[in-house]
């Protein structure tokens, strides 16, 4: 059992019993909502895994418990029965799980195997996370142990703590509607009050003679415990593991705020930019609309000319053809008023003398003398 989680469990010594009335102190002002236990208006009081696992010399790491379904006892354990005189009867106590690991003989591999079975059943059923019924433990138990390896990466600091919480809601709810009747706390009492002995000096009992693991470093208190509503917060040391855990938050939102406020920066920055890229264009926009206004009025200072051009152009031409007809108009006065001028008496000239007649060419053949024709 040496590289058990458990192995320091397992030496404890000191065999003292836990106070009901310390129990039920914290169970009267226990908050199930937030996990806290209130004293008063100013105080309260909360613990985590880290101190569970520290007062019990376990790690506080692992995967998540998972509650065990029905499951049988193991037929080795029937045998043990036979084998250490405790009869043959199929029904197992509390009792009876001492007495086997107290008589069994632990001489080979197969009877250390089932030893450290039965014995991290035993831690479990009967002390760390407890059967509602403490004589009877529960077979559903014995599917954790069924596989040792997976057993021992359990983080049982985590699981104690859980049921440390669901055991004081229990006890809590009993107790409102069942006045006056005796209740049982199901949860680790002994870890629980070492826990709160460890951060509350004020309810400390005496040490005693065992140190280590925390859990058996205080004796047996019954009575005269300083009333919880009394409590003042001074009295009460933080948690070292929840005030490293909360530095480191803050450690990690403030470099989330510096890094938010460099982002910040950095759009203030882009805005800024933008702004007065946006300011220039303001002013480019200014400049081109009073640029396009001042080519709006040379546009309507040329339109108005060349509408005064038209209009001189329209008043030329109505005195063109206003000059034209009174052009017209002498000449054909003109033409009227003038006489056409008298013919000149011109010489009558003779007829031309008669011209001699030219005779025709003959069309007849003519003839050649024969001395010729050579």
């Amino acid at each position: 059992m040496q590289n058990s989680v458990f192995y320091d469990v397992i030496s404890i010594q000191n065999n003292k019993e836990s106070s009901a009335f310390f129990i039920k102190m914290f169970s009267d002002v226990y908050e199930p909502t937030n996990r806290r236990f209130v004293f008063n208006k100013n105080v309260s009081f909360s613990f985590c895994a880290h101190e569970v696992a520290d007062v019990l010399g376990i790690k506080n790491s692992g995967v998540n418990f998972t509650a065990p379904a029905a499951k049988n006892v193991p037929e080795f354990v029937y045998d043990l029965m036979k084998g250490c005189g405790l009869g043959s009867s199929r029904i197992i106590s509390t009792t009876t799980i001492k007495k086997l690991l107290s008589q069994m003989d632990v001489n080979d591999d197969e009877s250390r195997f089932n030893f450290k079975k039965l014995l991290s059943y035993f831690l479990i059923e009967i002390f760390l996370i407890p059967s509602p019924d403490s004589k009877k433990p529960r077979t559903s138990a014995w599917e954790m142990v069924e596989d040792l390896d997976a057993y021992e990466e359990v983080n049982w600091a985590e699981a104690i703590t859980d049921d440390l919480h669901v055991s004081f809601n229990k006890l809590k709810n009993a107790m409102k509607t069942g006045l006056g009747k005796q209740h049982k706390f199901k949860g680790c009492a002994p870890v629980f009050e070492a826990v709160v002995f460890e951060r509350i000096p004020s309810l400390k009992p005496k040490p005693s003679s065992f140190p280590y693991p925390p859990i058996q470093k205080y004796e047996s208190k019954r009575k005269d415990w300083k009333p919880l509503e009394t409590m003042e917060a001074y009295e009460i040391i933080p948690c070292p593991w929840c005030v490293a855990a909360k530095t480191e938050e803050n450690k990690s939102l403030t470099e989330d705020v510096a890094a938010k406020t460099e982002k910040n920066e950095s759009l203030t920055e882009n805005v800024a930019a933008e702004m007065e890229k946006n300011e220039s264009l303001t002013v480019d926009v200014a400049a081109e609309t009073e640029k396009n206004e001042s080519l709006t009025e040379d546009v309507a200072a040329e339109t108005a000319k060349n509408e005064s051009l038209k209009k001189d152009v329209a008043a030329e031409t109505e005195e063109n053809e206003s000059l034209t007809g009174n052009v017209a108009s002498l000449s054909l006065g003109d033409a009227l008023a003038l006489s056409p001028p008298k013919p000149k008496n011109r010489r009558k000239l003779d007829p031309p003398p008669p011209q001699p007649t030219i005779p025709r060419r003959s069309l007849r053949k003519k003839t050649i003398p024969p001395e010729l024709k050579d």
